[in-house]
């Protein structure tokens, strides 16, 4: 009996020994974090954000000037099963967060724009159609739809990564996409549209539209027949008609045949028969006391006639006949056109490194360029988020830097940045092969556009230095420490802490590497290659060499510089100069021309009289509002040849009107128009402080200094941290290119003449300032009436044509005693009206509709595409 009771004790304690044991691996099955758990996390939570407030009154202690946001996040299960509480969910966020305000979440901040959020301990888990929400803080304030990044992702250790399927962009047929599957965005309410107290700014309404647009006329299609963009210096009408019906057949032994067939797709383009037809006769006839690019246009009822002083006058001559076709109609007005440019640069700079773009995006963007005869393309390849020219020799910058995905270490891509999310393929990555690269500068070529690359060092350089990293880790596991050494960019030893404008820890190329400079003139050479083989020598290399502050300080190998009486280099402080003047040398054994951002131009020990090569060239990018008026005079003063790139202005990055649903960064201003970068005075920038305020809406005031030398030109920049598509690089990038068309091209009369010693002060938006503009203030605001009126009229329904994607105008609209008045800034420009906002009619101002108290408006391209509606109410 005693045996046998034994025996049943053994049995049990061993059953419950296996109990137990079933226990603790069902709950470690629970617990230990699987790709399923990835996989159905990534599926089945729902996460919905949006702004709570700006600057709310508990801000954390540690906001930059007090000023901070509160964004909720929604997490709801909508599966049949518990969610892991070992899940990782990561997110973009422009603004470094100050912490979560939960007590089962907490969030930490990667690098860059890149967030984690994990559980805490006290995390009481998330089952089946159970929702959770929390508040995180974050740097100073949002105001925009698009300052929520897409794609947030869900990851765990060596598993893969999982972007949340609701976070994904909604994509429109042509390639628009919008957040609204998870973000609530900004909404209509005072402590969200205003980042603080000091926000002034209006937001725009229908009836604010309605009010800007009023005061431009209609002046009806015939007015601007014989205009052309950009404008002639001189146009005589000869008060004939020429009928173009049968098509163009240009004639030449002066344009090259590249040059001939770019001409001639762009009148097929705009449905133009060619090798037919009306002949186009181009000379050349070299005329020295001309500028390059000047040419003589006569269309007689008969025939037409070109002399360009150069090619590329024969070339922008002929551009100008396009220039004169209204789409619709079989006849060209007669007339004798001389013209010759204002600037020699003329330039639209283009970033494919935040987001990548196509090539034959590139294309379409050089096409109207050259349309509208500008002639630099500033091809910005390489940053912090993307390296994207392959490089013979260096592999890992394309294999590694060109892509963005989940990967902590870094040896197959970058971390996602600015809402790429972790799988592939994605918006954030992309490279051009050698060949394409070749491609666009022949494409280039044939169309009188210089490329000029950028890959920007020593800041702005994450991609490159991770890509060497990695170069580095691989070749040093083969066992080959020199090879792995070479390219390196980064001091292994580095201790310096700081955080780059975009919070970046460790985006610099250290510059007390020899290392650095081994793979500087590695990279250039291999681009000059690429030129020489493509036909389009290189001439001018931009460095960027902007933002590098903070950095180098506690490396080892820079500390040795710091300490030899030889080096000439006491501090961090020296280290950004010393960059530029090797840089310097290193670009004139090659023969080719410096050329970087002003700020990294600005180091104390940079004499321009003493950098090697010919005299560089300053992309000027100062704002109004931060002393940046007179960083143009004072560059271009000590010598540089200054480009004019004023953020407030010729940024297309930055929003077209104070709306939130208008994407854009805004920390240089709150809105960009077509008007409001064709009234800037690029010879003159004081001057146009009387016509600006800040990006607040608080006054400015400057005075004009000494102005030694003229700039060289002027430039349109787009930048895409935001902007993830073609077709939206194409909405911010057009109509707007159109005014650094025209002043690059024209000088207008009503453009106030330099004179030292003036003072201006902010004289719109409610603030009273000086009134030096006066009459040039009304020529300007009529030449704008004949310029929006050629932009409706005739340049829009060419870019439906060739279709580019520009924005549609906004409506401006007011109901009065029931009746609907409605206009846009661009006459000829269908605009549609609806009672419902389904059932749509044509707008006629002859016409008005009764609508009552409540309407819909939009604007209708010529290809049938749809711009934003708009609702439209009386005020009650």
């Amino acid at each position: 009996m005693l045996v046998f009771y034994k025996m049943r004790l053994t049995i049990m304690r061993l059953k419950l020994t296996l109990l137990a044991s079933s226990i603790i691996l069902t709950s470690i099955n629970v617990h230990a974090l699987t790709q399923s758990d990835i996989d159905y996390a990534a599926k089945n939570i729902k996460l919905t954000t949006g702004l709570v407030e700006n600057k709310p009154q508990d801000c954390p202690p540690g906001s930059p000037w007090g000023h901070c946001y509160r964004v909720e996040i929604e997490l709801e299960n909508t599966g049949k099963r518990e969610l892991n509480k070992d899940i990782e969910i990561y997110f973009s966020s422009y603004h470094r967060s100050l912490g979560s305000k939960s007590d089962e979440f907490k969030i930490e901040h990667i690098n860059g724009d890149l967030h984690k959020l994990t559980t805490t301990d006290s995390f009481k888990g998330l089952k089946s159609g159970q929702t959770k929400k929390f508040n995180i803080d974050f740097m100073n304030w949002i105001v925009s739809d698009s300052d929520f990044f897409p794609n947030y992702y869900v990851a765990g250790a060596n598993l893969q990564a999982r972007n949340i399927l609701n976070t994904q962009p909604l994509l429109d047929k042509v390639g628009l996409d919008e957040l609204s599957g998870f973000s609530r965005g900004i909404k209509n309410t005072e402590n969200q549209l205003k980042r603080n107290a000091g926000d002034l700014l209006p937001a725009a309404t229908a009836s604010s539209r309605y009010a800007d647009n009023v005061k431009t006329r209609d002046l009806g299609i015939e007015a601007v027949s014989a205009n052309i963009l950009p404008t002639p210096m001189k146009t005589t009408l000869l008060g004939g008609k020429l009928d173009i019906t049968q098509g163009f057949n240009i004639v030449s032994d002066a344009l090259p045949l590249n040059q001939l067939q770019a001409l001639n797709e762009r009148f097929r383009t705009l449905g133009i028969k060619t090798s037919q037809g009306v002949t186009i006769d181009v000379k050349v006839k070299p005329d020295q006391s001309k500028s390059s690019g000047s040419y003589t246009l006569t269309i007689d009822e008969d025939k037409i006639a070109v002399i360009g002083t150069d090619n590329a006058g024969a070339f922008y001559g002929v551009q100008s006949v396009a220039g004169m076709i209204t789409l619709g109609k079989n006849t060209l007005d007669t007339v004798l056109i001389q013209d010759q440019p204002r600037y020699d640069y003329r330039g639209m700079h283009l970033d494919v490194s935040r987001n990548f773009h196509s090539k034959a995006f590139v294309f379409k963007l050089m096409d109207q360029m050259a349309a509208y005869k500008l002639n630099k393309f500033h091809f910005h390849l390489a940053d912090d988020e993307g390296w994207r020219l392959e490089i013979n020799g260096l592999p890992e910058l394309t294999e590694v830097g060109a892509h963005r995905c989940h990967d902590l270490d870094e040896n197959k891509c970058m971390l996602p940045q600015l809402g790429s999310g972790a799988e592939l393929p994605n918006t954030g990555s992309g490279y051009y092969t050698r060949e394409d690269y070749k491609d666009i500068l022949e494409y280039a070529s044939a169309r009188n556009i210089q490329v000029i690359p950028s890959m920007d060092m020593p800041g702005h350089s994450l991609a490159a230095v991770k890509a060497m990293e990695a170069r580095y880790r691989k070749l040093m596991a083969e066992g080959d420490q020199t090879a792995a050494e070479m390219y390196l960019l980064s001091d292994p030893y580095d201790t310096t802490k700081y955080y780059s404008i975009q919070h970046y820890k460790d985006n610099t190329i250290n510059p007390c590497l020899e290392s650095s400079f081994i793979f500087m003139d590695k990279v250039i050479d291999e681009i000059n290659k690429l030129h020489t083989e493509a036909g389009q020598p290189l001439t001018d290399y931009h460095i960027g060499a902007d933002e590098t502050s903070g950095a180098w300080g506690d490396s080892p190998a820079c500390r040795k510089m710091f300490v030899d009486p030889k080096s000439g280099i006491k501090n961090a402080k020296d280290l950004g100069g010393y960059f530029i003047n090797r840089i310097s040398h290193i670009l004139d054994t090659k023969g080719l021309t410096l050329g970087a951002w002003n700020d990294g131009l600005s180091h104390a020990v940079i004499e321009p009289s003493k950098l090697a090569g010919a005299p560089a060239k300053a992309w000027v990018w100062g704002t109004m509002f931060w002393g940046g008026v007179d960083n143009y005079n004072n560059f271009a003063n000590k010598g540089y040849d200054v480009v004019v790139v004023p953020p407030d202005a010729y940024y297309f990055d930055m929003p077209y009107e104070n709306d939130p649903k208008e994407r854009g960064y805004y920390w240089a201003t709150r809105y960009t128009n077509t008007k409001k970068a064709f009234s800037f005075m690029p010879d003159n920038i004081p001057a146009n402080v009387e016509w600006m305020s800040d990006r607040m809406g608080a006054p400015i005031s400057a005075v004009t200094g000494e102005k030694k030398r003229d700039f060289i030109g002027v430039q349109g920049a787009f930048w895409s941290e935001v902007t993830r598509t073609d077709a939206q690089a194409e909405y911010m990038i057009f109509p707007r290119i159109f005014a650094i068309a025209e002043r690059g091209w024209h000088k207008a009369d009503w453009e106030l003449k330099h004179k030292q010693g003036m003072e201006f002060k902010t004289n719109v938006d409610g603030n009273k300032g000086t009134t030096h503009l006066n009459e040039n203030a009304e020529l300007r605001d009529a030449d704008w009436e004949k310029f929006s009126n050629l932009i409706g009229y005739k340049e829009l329904p060419k870019l439906d044509k060739a279709n580019i994607h520009y924005r549609l105008p906004i409506v401006g609209a007011v109901i009065d005693k029931g009746y609907l008045n409605a206009n846009t800034p661009f006459s000829g420009v269908q605009v549609q009206y609806s009672i419902d906002g389904k059932n749509w009619k044509n707008y006629n101002i002859d016409k008005r509709p009764l609508v009552g108290n409540e309407a819909f408006v939009r604007t209708v391209a010529t290809d049938g595409r749809k711009g934003r509606i708009i609702n439209v109410t009386t005020k009650k």
